[in-house]
C-alpha cells in the first residue's frame, strides 16, 4: 500500500513538487516553464486552487512575479498562473489582494515590463491584474482607483499606469497591451453603467482617469483613431468600446478632443469597410455615432 501510495502522489504532493521547481532558480528554464504550464492546468479546477492556496503556493508564485531579475519568460509564465488562479474565484482574490499585496506586486511588475518594453511580460501581467480584480468592486476601489494625492495633484499609480498606457503611440507599448488596457477599462465603464449607474468612480472612469487634462485627453483620442482604422478586429473593437466610454462621460472635452481629430469622418467611413465584422461591432459603432449628439448612452 505504502509503495503505491509512493508511486502514484496525491495532487497536493504534485503541487508542492511544482512549487519547489518553479522557484529553483539553479533548475533549466524550460523545466521551470514547463512546471508552471502543468500548475496553469491544475489550478483552473477550483477545488486544486484552493489547495494551491493551502499549501502557501500564493506567496512564491508572487515572489516570482515580483523578482525583476528573474527570467522573462518564468515571469510571464508565472503571471499567466496568477490569472487562472484567481479568474472568477472570489475569496482566493480576497486573499491575494488582501494577505499579499497582490495588486502592487503586479503593479510594478507591470510597469517594470512598460520601461523594458518588453511586451510579453506586460501582457500577461495585465492579464493577472484584470482577473485579480474584474469581479470584485472592494478591490479596484481599495487597490486601483484610490490613493490620489490631490494636494500634489497626483494619480494613484494604478491610474498613472492605465492613463499612460492609453495615451502612448504604438512606438511604446504594443498592441496586445494596449487592447487590453482598453478592454478592462471600457469593461468597468459598461458592467458599472448596466449594475449601478450613479456609481460615478467607475461610470465616469474615463473622467476621473484623466481629470481635465486636455493634452492627455487629445493623445488618447489620436490613439484610439489609431487604432479604430486598425486591420486587426480586436483592436478595433478595444477602440471602439473605449471611444464610447470616453465620448459618453459627463466630461464634454472627450467629445470634443474626438470631434477634433475628426473622428467622426472616421466612424461614418467605417461602414462596408470591413463587412466580415460582426453585427454587435457594427451597432457598437452606431452607438458611438449618437453618443456624439447625445448626453448620454442610456439616452439613446
Amino acid at each position: 500500500m505504502l509503495d503505491q501510495m509512493a508511486m502514484y502522489p496525491s495532487e497536493v504532493e504534485i503541487l508542492k513538487e511544482i512549487t519547489e521547481k518553479f522557484t529553483d532558480g539553479s533548475v533549466d528554464v524550460r523545466e521551470r516553464v514547463r512546471a508552471l504550464e502543468r500548475l496553469d492546468e491544475m489550478v483552473a479546477q477550483i477545488d486544486l486552487a484552493f489547495d494551491f492556496h493551502t499549501i502557501l503556493g500564493l506567496k512564491p508564485l508572487l515572489m516570482v512575479v515580483e523578482n525583476e531579475s528573474e527570467v522573462n519568460e518564468v515571469r510571464a509564465q508565472a503571471c499567466q498562473v496568477f490569472a487562472t488562479l484567481t479568474s472568477n474565484y472570489e475569496k482566493i482574490q480576497e486573499i491575494a489582494a488582501d494577505e499579499f499585496n497582490a495588486v502592487s506586486v503586479l503593479l510594478n511588475a507591470t510597469s517594470l515590463a512598460f520601461e523594458k518594453k518588453d511586451e510579453t511580460v506586460a501582457k500577461k501581467c495585465l492579464f493577472a491584474l484584470t482577473s485579480l480584480t474584474r469581479n470584485v468592486k472592494r478591490l479596484r476601489s481599495e487597490y486601483l482607483f484610490n490613493g490620489d494625492d490631490v494636494m500634489r495633484g497626483k494619480l494613484s499609480h494604478a491610474k498613472y499606469l492605465f492613463k499612460s498606457s492609453l495615451m502612448a503611440p504604438k512606438s511604446v507599448i504594443g498592441d496586445a497591451v494596449w487592447t487590453r488596457t482598453a478592454n478592462f477599462l471600457s469593461d468597468i465603464v459598461i458592467n458599472a453603467k448596466h449594475r449601478d449607474y450613479n456609481n460615478d468612480e467607475e461610470t465616469q472612469l474615463m473622467a476621473n482617469l484623466f481629470k481635465d487634462d486636455w493634452t492627455a485627453i487629445e493623445k488618447a483620442a489620436i490613439q484610439v483613431k489609431l487604432r479604430f482604422n486598425s486591420p486587426n478586429a480586436s483592436e478595433r473593437e478595444a477602440s471602439a468600446n473605449l471611444a464610447l466610454a470616453m465620448i459618453d462621460s459627463k466630461d464634454d472635452a472627450f467629445r470634443n478632443a474626438f470631434k477634433s481629430i475628426d473622428f467622426e469622418i472616421d466612424l461614418i467611413s467605417y461602414d462596408g469597410k470591413y463587412p466580415n465584422d460582426s453585427n454587435e461591432f457594427k451597432h457598437l459603432v452606431r452607438d458611438i455615432q449618437r453618443a456624439f449628439k447625445k448626453n448620454t448612452h442610456e439616452e439613446l
